[in-house]
């Protein structure tokens, strides 16, 4: 799966670079702690581990998504 996320990133990547100067963003998110159901195990520490690795100090939410 590593090999398959890489690849994504990298034309992420590209496709920003080539189409940036129309305006085109691209998000790239660590995960979203709304999507991960309430009972699973271990929720809590992914959670805070997406958090701490943000520059906000904050997750993203599927409304900033959205």
């Amino acid at each position: 799966m590593q090999t398959v996320f890489h690849a994504i990133e990298a034309m992420r990547r590209q496709l920003a670079s080539e189409l940036g100067p129309q305006g085109v963003v691209t998000l790239r998110t660590g995960g979203v702690p709304e999507s991960i159901p309430e009972d699973f195990p271990g929720r809590e520490a992914i959670a805070s581990s997406i958090a701490a690795a943000s520059l906000l100090g904050r997750a993203a939410t599927l409304d900033d998504v959205g």
